[in-house]
């Protein structure tokens, strides 16, 4: 196995390995600098999705109350309706209990009016 220059103990080795340090060092820094720039973004990006979460959120919930506000108008709408059908059923049945009551009124006037004569 070939000894690496870092094993070699020259002078002139010495200061290849100081070149080798540098650079390693110079390296280490660029992956530091790399990595603090990776980490930065990545909690930019937790931080958009958590104010895009929120606005889904909230336009989820503004939906929501508009289905419900929609459901609870309907919901009346028709409980006026109901009401107004009703009331107008229960028109008709008095009409028509008027009129059968001044039918039979008139029917009975002429049965006696027969018999009378």
């Amino acid at each position: 196995m070939n000894p690496t220059s870092l094993d070699k103990q020259s002078g002139a080795a010495d200061d290849g390995h100081i070149a080798r340090i540098v650079r390693l060092e110079t390296q280490m820094e660029n992956v530091t600098s790399v990595l603090s720039s990776l980490q930065h973004g990545q909690q930019a990006l937790q931080r958009t999705q958590e104010q895009n979460q929120q606005a889904m959120m909230a336009q989820f919930v503004a939906l929501r109350d508009r289905i419900d506000a929609v459901q609870q108008y309907t919901m009346d709408r028709l409980d006026r309706l109901d009401a107004r059908t009703t009331e107008r059923i229960d028109k008709l049945t008095f009409w028509m209990i008027g009129f059968t009551v001044s039918n039979l009124i008139a029917v009975l006037g002429i049965v006696v009016r027969l018999a009378v004569t």
